[in-house]
């Protein structure tokens, strides 16, 4: 190798080393232990190593994550580990001979290392949902507020429907107008009717759950009854041919379920850019689309309904599944688990009363509050009695 072409290796080579290091800094909420221990015996100057790794152990023998070390400093205030790691690399950049410094230089929001999206397959996209034994069918999406996490969770479900035609796509996401293949769910009964009648059609379904946190299911609420009870309700998702998409801002408030589960994870930087991590390969990838069917409401978070007291162990004992062992129950007294579980959502969801009220877009029926709705609270449509006649509300008749 000629002298010029060694020095342009050792560009190229830093520009690589160092582009990797700040995608792993960037996405560092999802760092194990054998990953700092790596990136410290080869970015760590050597007179810290050993400092650094006496922290690391003392650190993971309390059971800490490295997203929650913060390290005691002086009077100035105490300073995050991922901070930390942070001033080392740059001290062991300073350390590098001059070409390779150079190239270990990244710009802000540079993208040259990284995939474009229309480079991948579908199919690759996918891989969550259809390799055997590797995500269960479980994918997080987390991110900061406006980095797009919910276009890429539309987009999953834009794609879902056309690698598997009849796909049933259940979301809380609020829509700018209906699609005939997305069916609002935003509350327990909507969302297991959805399933009910993906299973009778024998049809693959997703859920696509965007700021569960909102409706108290995360990992600060989880010894919540509700929160219990979805942990319990995910487990046996893919058992009934479904996948879960989990979105929310922060990577460390997903429940401990999702996370142990999911082993594909994307972590939005800003619109249009991202970390995917599928099935262990982990990439930066730019020029993401926006969803061409899917369009959503931005700004606008979705909420979710799950009554605390909803009966979750009826729900179980409706589908026949354990929900520890995910094994069958041994009981036949319905033939298939759609019609058990379209049984039991219909026991479930009360008569409705006199003075209730029907949108004229989605057909959702509830009791209205304080005179005539202004929206409907299920697709979010102005004007759910129609524009120009509106239903009397008929008072309820107190009972005796």
């Amino acid at each position: 190798m000629s002298t010029e072409d060694m020095e342009k290796y050792r560009i190229l080579e830093a520009k690589d080393v160092y582009g990797g290091a700040e995608i792993w800094l960037q996405t560092f909420s999802g760092a194990s232990w054998a990953e700092v221990r790596t990136f410290i015996r080869s970015f760590v100057p050597p007179d810290k190593v050993r400092e650094l790794l006496r922290v690391v152990r003392r650190a993971e023998m309390k059971g800490m994550k490295p997203e929650k070390l913060v390290l005691e400093e002086d009077d100035e205030g105490n300073l995050l580990f991922e901070d930390r790691l942070s001033e080392e690399l740059a001290w062991g950049r300073a350390l590098l001979d001059p070409l390779s410094f150079i190239g270990s230089k990244i710009p802000p929001g540079d993208t040259s290392d990284s995939d474009v999206w229309s480079d991948r397959s579908m199919d690759y996209y996918l891989r969550p949902f259809i390799e055997d034994g590797k995500s269960g069918g479980f994918l997080t999406i987390t991110g900061l507020p406006r980095t797009g996490k919910t276009g890429i969770g539309a987009l999953y479900g834009e794609m879902a429907v056309e690698a598997w035609p009849g796909t049933e796509v259940l979301s809380n996401i609020p829509l700018e107008k209906s699609i005939s293949w997305v069916r609002t769910a935003i509350d327990m009964p909507l969302l297991l009717e959805g399933v009910a009648d993906a299973l009778l059609a024998e049809r693959r379904w997703t859920w696509i759950y965007d700021e569960p946190s909102l409706s108290g299911y995360s990992r600060a609420q989880g010894t919540s009854r509700r929160s219990v009870g979805l942990d319990r309700w995910a487990r046996i998702i893919p058992k009934l041919g479904g996948s879960l998409i989990y979105l929310e801002q922060r990577e460390e408030g997903v429940p401990t379920t999702i996370s142990d589960f999911a082993q594909s994870h994307v972590y939005t930087i800003s619109k249009g850019v991202a970390v995917m991590d599928l099935s262990g390969r982990r990439t930066r990838v730019r020029g993401i689309p926006k969803p061409s069917i899917y369009k959503y409401r931005t700004g606008e978070a979705g909420h979710f309904e799950v009554p605390n007291n909803f009966p979750f162990d009826d729900l179980f004992r409706a589908l026949k599944f354990d929900p520890l062992s995910l094994t069958p129950r041994e009981d036949v007294r319905y033939t298939t688990q759609g019609e058990r579980l379209k049984e039991f959502v219909r026991k479930l969801t009360p008569k409705i009363e006199p003075g209730s009220v029907t949108c004229v877009y989605c057909s959702y029926s509830w009791m209205p509050r304080g005179g005539p709705p202004e929206r409907c609270p299920n697709c979010m449509k102005r004007h759910p009695l129609g524009q120009e006649t509106e239903l009397p509300i008929v008072p309820i008749s107190p009972s005796s």
